[in-house]
Protein backbone atom coordinates (compact mmCIF):
# COMPACT_ATOMS: atom_id res chain seq x y z
CA UNK A 1 0.00 0.00 0.00
CA UNK A 2 1.42 3.41 -0.97
CA UNK A 3 0.46 6.99 -0.29
CA UNK A 4 -0.49 9.27 -3.16
CA UNK A 5 0.59 12.30 -1.09
CA UNK A 6 4.08 11.38 0.21
CA UNK A 7 6.64 8.55 0.26
CA UNK A 8 4.84 6.33 2.80
CA UNK A 9 4.43 2.68 1.82
CA UNK A 10 3.69 -0.53 3.66
CA UNK A 11 3.60 -4.16 2.62
CA UNK A 12 0.39 -5.89 3.62
CA UNK A 13 -0.70 -9.50 3.76
CA UNK A 14 -4.27 -9.52 2.49
CA UNK A 15 -7.16 -11.91 2.41
CA UNK A 16 -8.87 -11.52 -0.97
CA UNK A 17 -12.66 -11.69 -0.75
CA UNK A 18 -15.34 -11.10 -3.38
CA UNK A 19 -16.94 -8.50 -1.09
CA UNK A 20 -15.87 -6.94 2.23
CA UNK A 21 -19.03 -5.03 3.20
CA UNK A 22 -21.89 -3.27 1.50
CA UNK A 23 -21.06 -0.12 -0.45
CA UNK A 24 -19.56 2.74 1.55
CA UNK A 25 -21.15 5.12 1.97
CA UNK A 26 -24.49 3.34 1.64
CA UNK A 27 -25.77 6.14 -0.59
CA UNK A 28 -24.18 9.15 -2.28
CA UNK A 29 -23.56 12.19 -0.10
CA UNK A 30 -24.15 15.73 -1.36
CA UNK A 31 -20.95 17.62 -0.51
CA UNK A 32 -21.53 20.59 -2.84
CA UNK A 33 -21.64 23.02 0.10
CA UNK A 34 -18.75 21.49 2.07
CA UNK A 35 -15.56 23.53 2.24
CA UNK A 36 -12.29 21.85 3.14
CA UNK A 37 -9.27 23.73 4.52
CA UNK A 38 -6.76 24.53 1.76
CA UNK A 39 -4.09 22.24 3.24
CA UNK A 40 -6.36 19.17 3.14
CA UNK A 41 -5.52 16.48 0.56
CA UNK A 42 -8.09 13.71 0.76
CA UNK A 43 -7.03 10.06 0.76
CA UNK A 44 -10.10 9.34 -1.37
CA UNK A 45 -11.39 12.22 -3.49
CA UNK A 46 -14.56 10.22 -4.29
CA UNK A 47 -15.39 9.38 -0.65
CA UNK A 48 -18.90 10.79 -1.09
CA UNK A 49 -19.87 8.38 -3.90
CA UNK A 50 -21.39 5.04 -2.96
CA UNK A 51 -18.98 2.31 -4.09
CA UNK A 52 -17.56 -1.06 -3.03
CA UNK A 53 -14.64 -1.05 -0.57
CA UNK A 54 -11.27 -1.93 -2.03
CA UNK A 55 -9.54 -2.67 1.27
CA UNK A 56 -10.39 -2.90 4.95
CA UNK A 57 -7.40 -1.97 7.09
CA UNK A 58 -6.77 -3.68 10.41
CA UNK A 59 -5.92 -1.86 13.62
CA UNK A 60 -2.19 -2.58 13.28
CA UNK A 61 -2.05 -0.53 10.06
CA UNK A 62 -4.76 1.98 10.97
CA UNK A 63 -2.86 3.27 14.00
CA UNK A 64 0.41 3.25 12.04
CA UNK A 65 -1.01 5.63 9.41
CA UNK A 66 -2.70 8.10 11.80
CA UNK A 67 -1.09 11.52 12.10
CA UNK A 68 -1.70 14.29 14.63
CA UNK A 69 -3.56 16.90 12.61
CA UNK A 70 -7.35 16.87 12.51
CA UNK A 71 -10.06 19.36 11.63
CA UNK A 72 -13.43 19.40 13.36
CA UNK A 73 -16.07 21.34 11.45
CA UNK A 74 -19.42 21.84 13.14
CA UNK A 75 -22.10 19.65 11.60
CA UNK A 76 -19.68 17.72 9.39
CA UNK A 77 -17.54 14.60 9.85
CA UNK A 78 -14.09 14.98 11.39
CA UNK A 79 -11.16 15.31 8.97
CA UNK A 80 -8.29 13.17 10.29
CA UNK A 81 -4.85 13.37 8.73
CA UNK A 82 -3.17 10.07 7.86
CA UNK A 83 -0.06 9.07 5.93
CA UNK A 84 -2.42 8.37 3.01
CA UNK A 85 -4.10 11.79 3.11
CA UNK A 86 -7.10 13.03 5.08
CA UNK A 87 -9.97 10.68 5.88
CA UNK A 88 -13.44 11.62 7.10
CA UNK A 89 -15.32 9.94 9.91
CA UNK A 90 -18.46 10.72 11.82
CA UNK A 91 -22.14 11.45 11.65
CA UNK A 92 -23.60 13.03 8.53
CA UNK A 93 -26.68 15.24 8.81
CA UNK A 94 -29.72 14.00 6.91
CA UNK A 95 -29.75 17.02 4.59
CA UNK A 96 -26.60 15.66 2.88
CA UNK A 97 -27.85 12.08 2.43
CA UNK A 98 -30.19 11.11 -0.38
CA UNK A 99 -32.07 8.10 1.05
CA UNK A 100 -31.26 7.73 4.73
CA UNK A 101 -31.78 9.97 7.73
CA UNK A 102 -28.35 9.56 9.34
CA UNK A 103 -25.20 7.58 8.76
CA UNK A 104 -22.10 7.04 10.81
CA UNK A 105 -19.29 5.83 8.60
CA UNK A 106 -15.54 5.82 8.23
CA UNK A 107 -14.09 6.62 4.84
CA UNK A 108 -10.76 5.32 3.57
CA UNK A 109 -8.97 5.51 0.28
CA UNK A 110 -10.71 3.50 -2.41
CA UNK A 111 -8.01 3.43 -5.09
Amino acid sequence: MSSMTDNYHSTLNCLVLPRITSNMPVTDINISTWEFPSDVVLADKDFHKSAPNDVLLGAEIFFEILMHRRHECRGLPVLQNTKLGYILSGKIHQCYVKRYKNQCQSFFCAD
